[in-house]
């Protein structure tokens, strides 16, 4: 077995795998799921699944590598593309049927791309449509046919003479006679001739190869774009990825298909408010989810993956979970005995069940042990009691929790929903009174705390915590037993927006205790009770 120091846990952000000097370990370390295998069927339109579960990593393996043959590139939303949109907004007064219309040429224009630099010439040859549009675009492109979002929006925003040349070279190679009628006319109308010219393009071509984009970044808004704004967009991207998806499976012939998968978290997903929204989850999404119950760890498909990142870089094949047991060779504590060790569960219970987690986690155990013993071969079970492990890790979390929270409201924001749990007064498990009077001082702290969005009423704010996955809920059966809730844990298809139990007892995920300054009562805790 190598050491730990000889060991490799590559990177949080899977989009750092598209540089080729990372690709050899990736594909190393990286499980083919039967989650794989459902994103190439070509009824797929969306990928979905919590921060950090590994969206953009299957996106990535795709595009680099030539599996079921799949030609497959990912297309990166940033923030200057969506001040394009705005600003197009803006000057060309924009509905949401002229989001889609934008978002269909854009991708349009991405798809024709890939198909011209994978592809042989000659299958491009055998389009004269797409031929004429490829000579159309390198000319307005000056000699490059971009693949790149912002140079598409840019090739949009300047439809009208991008119109101008397209018709005059369709009209003198494909004798177009009425082509260059239309141009110089509306926004809108230059957009519909250009998607037109393109979907006519698309029906002639014959690809050796089945292309598939992956558009991500959605799951991030640039804070000074307005939530309205952003969602505007990406409802219209959502919508024009459904019509063309239905486009080009319906082009007659036996073909290699194109198609448009969105990365989108299921929170996102469901405030687009698509039209058969079910519909659309049920039969054209592949889910990522990889939980599981500490009693299941062993059979569940995140510790295969967690397993792999020892075991691919052993050089030989080992058994199902003997690269981590050499490596973690301890029992988690209250957990019943196994012939196995167990100490994947106390790992386990400190992460969201996501391959993010265990990442980071693996990346800053091998910190601790590593400064204690550069020649280690395990990783001992003290080292999760480490301080710095557990404020480093603390802070991992907190952020992922930031992340999150500022996607719908901003920093400064943050900074002010970070202080109600300074009215906790310490306290990591509480019931729901102990919660309503935290609540109530929180929102008596400060006038302008009134002002937030966020704080409308106690009950609002406990589900925006849950839905967070900051606490958890207990619910106590009959018999006395209880039952833990978590939203990552109960959120499925038809759940998109679990609910928060109402008068329950709650408890704070335990790697924020550190972030959050919680774990020990304090001073107000004792004069409130004796309020």
């Amino acid at each position: 077995m190598r050491s730990i120091a000889e060991l490799s846990f590559g990177f949080a952000d899977a989009t750092n795998y598209r540089n080729s000097e990372n690709r050899n370990l990736f594909n190393k370390v990286f499980v083919r799921t039967s989650q794989l295998d459902a994103l190439c069927q070509s009824n797929v339109h969306f990928l979905l699944g919590e921060k950090g579960v590994g969206k953009t990593a299957y996106a990535v393996y795709l595009a680099n590598n030539n599996y079921k043959e799949i030609a497959a590139s990912i297309k990166q939303l940033d923030e200057t593309d969506y001040s394009k949109f705005v600003t197009l907004k803006s000057k060309q007064q924009l509905d949401l049927s002229d989001y889609k219309s934008i978002w269909k040429v854009i991708i349009l224009t991405l798809l024709a791309s890939d198909v011209i630099k994978t592809e042989d010439p000659s299958v491009v040859r055998l389009s004269s449509q797409m031929k004429a549009l490829k000579e159309a675009i390198e000319q307005y492109n000056q000699g490059a046919f971009s693949s790149e979002i912002g140079q598409a929006l840019q090739f949009v925003t300047e439809s009208k003479e991008a119109v101008k040349i397209i018709a005059k070279i369709l009209t003198a190679s494909l004798e177009q006679k009425d082509a260059v009628t239309i141009a110089g006319n509306t926004f809108q109308t230059n957009l519909f001739y250009i998607q037109k010219n393109f979907e006519r393009a698309f029906e002639q071509l014959r690809p050796q190869r089945s292309h598939v984009i992956f558009i991500d970044g959605i799951d991030v808004r640039p804070q000074d774009i307005p939530y309205d704004d952003y969602l505007s967009c990406i409802r219209g991207l959502a919508n024009s990825v459904g019509e063309l998806n239905s486009f080009f499976s319906n082009v007659k012939g036996d073909r290699k298909k194109m198609r448009v998968v969105l990365l989108l978290r299921p929170d996102i997903f469901s405030a687009l408010n698509l039209l058969n929204a079910n519909a659309k989850l049920t039969d054209n999404s592949v889910y990522l989810k990889w939980t599981t119950e500490d009693n299941n760890y062993r059979k569940s498909e995140i510790f295969r993956v967690v397993d792999q990142l020892f075991e691919g870089q052993q050089g030989f094949a080992l058994l199902p979970g003997k690269s981590w047991d050499s490596y973690f060779r301890w029992d988690a504590d209250d957990f019943r005995k196994q012939s196995d060790p167990t100490s994947f569960v106390a790992l386990l219970r400190l992460s969201y069940g996501r391959p993010r987690d265990f990442i980071q986690m693996l990346k800053l155990l091998t910190s601790c042990v590593l400064s204690a013993d550069p020649n280690a071969l395990v990783f001992e079970k003290q080292w999760l009691n480490d301080n710095n492990f557990k404020r480093d890790y603390s802070d991992y979390v907190l952020g992922e929790v930031r992340d999150s929270f500022t996607f719908y409201f901003s920093i400064g924001e943050f900074e002010t929903f970070l202080r109600f749990f300074s009215f906790l007064y310490g306290r990591t498990e509480f019931d729901y009174s102990y919660f309503i009077k935290a609540y109530g001082e929180y929102v008596t702290s400060e006038e302008k705390l009134q002002k937030v969005l966020l704080v409308k009423s106690a009950d609002e704010f406990l589900q925006f915590l849950y839905g967070l996955n900051v606490l958890c809920c207990f619910e106590v059966a009959d018999d006395g037993s209880r039952f833990i809730r978590w939203s990552f844990k109960e959120r499925t298809f038809v759940n998109i927006r679990p609910k928060v139990a109402v008068g329950a007892t709650y408890r704070i995920f335990a790697p924020l205790h550190k972030a959050l300054n919680l774990g020990k009562p304090l001073r107000g805790e004792a004069r409130r009770r004796n309020a």
